[in-house]
């Protein structure tokens, strides 16, 4: 079945949870003219246009792939036009969570909970359906892994393991696209599952998790040198949680955005120190060593999808109850200079969280 590129109008968001007072539109979204630059005429079979070429204007766009209950899709996000719309891959299954890397510009790379996809496109247009491809597998399943690309490698870490009872794992798995193969460095110095991670200046980052199987919070902060095949102990977070997401920003600190916190069984969404609301973002400074208390996001949100692009952080989707089944289509972002976060006009095609979010470039046709 060839792959259908499919234009969205945002789908029906549900109520927001009682407190949070934010008003979200929900016209109906205009695609514009300009979008189809991006859809090459003429043709059923609608595809994605190839990476640009050298000296060849182009569009960065946001990927936001697979995530809970949403299996086989790729939503596409265009803050510069704006508009979303959704790439259908049904014959790829990407199970929550997932991390995704670009290549070269070409290729995306998805790691899942035990092994990775591939989809490698030529310079000009490409069908995506023939192009998917299954890389090897992990040396051990994981649910719930912090997933994290960095110097053109894929990294897994921690999780939980195969069976029950066991509790987080500590073990930390790369994957080379060279040889397609899965490699054991370094451990966690601690089990951990549901961690944020995220690459920056060389090192890998890794935030908060959970701990044990009463799924407690971690406030740890931890950096994996790759030439030393060591992990290093930072200062702690100043408010514990998983569910996070970590993204480096345009000054080059480390936002930790969101998530949720756990005694024993019983969650509940990061509440600021402020207003109590559950919009919990600090940023850690990887020069000094230190955390800073950030602007509060507009609404609560675990497991959500961020990147950073043209300047200002984007966190998409994410989920607001405790038991992560009522997810958002909303998008936020967020100034630096200003230090606040607005909703974006757009949303996603349809709600989401636990998926992975990557920037790629798009030729403009």
């Amino acid at each position: 079945m060839p792959a259908d590129f499919q234009l969205c109008a945002p789908s029906p968001s549900p109520p927001l949870p009682p407190g949070d007072g934010v008003e979200v539109s929900k016209k109906p979204q205009r695609v514009p003219a300009c979008l189809a630059a991006l859809i090459p005429s003429g043709s059923n079979n609608r595809k994605l246009p190839g990476p640009p070429a050298p000296g060849v204007d182009a569009r960065e766009v946001i990927l936001c792939v697979g995530g809970r209950r949403l299996d086989g899709t790729v939503d596409v996000f265009s803050p510069s036009i704006p508009a979303v719309w959704r790439l259908q891959q049904p014959e790829a299954r990407f199970v929550d969570p997932c991390g995704v890397m670009v290549r070269d510009g070409s290729s995306l790379l998805i790691a899942r909970s035990y092994d990775v996809v591939t989809m490698q496109r030529d310079s000009r247009y490409v069908g995506l359906e023939e192009q998917w491809r299954r890389g090897a597998r992990m040396k051990i399943d994981r649910h719930a892994p912090g997933l994290a690309a960095l110097n053109g490698r894929m990294f897994a870490a921690g999780g939980f393991g195969s069976g029950t009872g066991r509790g987080p794992l500590a073990s930390v798995e790369v994957y080379d696209p060279s040889s397609d193969a899965w490699s054991a460095v370094a451990a966690l110095p601690v089990g951990l599952a549901r961690l944020a991670m995220v690459g920056c200046g060389g090192r890998l980052y890794a935030f908060g998790g959970e701990r044990n199987d009463d799924r407690d919070a971690s406030k740890l902060a931890l950096a994996y040198d790759p030439a030393a095949n060591a992990w290093s102990r930072l200062a702690d977070m100043p408010t514990a949680r998983g569910c996070c997401v970590a993204c480096v920003g345009p000054s080059g600190l480390i936002y930790v955005i969101g998530g949720s916190s756990w005694t024993g069984y019983a969650q509940r969404i990061i509440r600021n120190r402020r207003d109590g609301t559950g919009r919990c973002v600090e940023a850690y400074d990887p020069v000094s060593n230190q955390w800073l208390l950030k602007g509060d996001l507009v609404m609560r949100r675990s497991e959500p999808g961020c990147v950073c692009l043209d300047g200002k952080l984007y966190v998409l989707g994410g989920y607001v109850d405790e038991n992560g089944r009522d997810c958002l289509d909303s998008i936020e972002v967020y100034d630096e200079e200003a230090d606040r976060w607005e909703l974006h006009e757009c949303r996603l095609p349809q709600a989401r969280s636990a998926f992975g979010c990557a920037v790629m470039k798009l030729r403009r046709e």
